[in-house]
């Protein structure tokens, strides 16, 4: 992952070609977004190329990933208990 990819201005409000505003997208909210995207990106192509352990498919690898998100999320206070 290349962190110097991330411009703040890129998640700043535009008006006229020009960012203003907060920062809608911290560096560290999007550092924990693209390595989340980079392990699911290639822990579907390891299921695609080898199989899952298990025998699971595609869509219960999803859901194992959906499961996962979900308690980072609760851990992270983000997600209440319920969902």
């Amino acid at each position: 992952m290349d962190v110097s990819e991330y411009h703040p201005d890129d998640w700043r409000n535009v008006r006229d070609r020009v960012p203003y505003g907060p920062v809608r997208f911290e560096f560290e909210d999007w550092r924990r977004d693209q390595a989340w995207h980079l392990f699911s990106r290639a822990r579907s192509d390891w299921q695609e190329e080898h199989g899952w352990p298990g025998g699971l498919d595609f869509v219960e690898l999803f859901q194992q990933t959906v499961q996962l998100r979900r308690r980072a999320l609760r851990a992270e206070g983000g997600l209440s208990p319920t969902a």
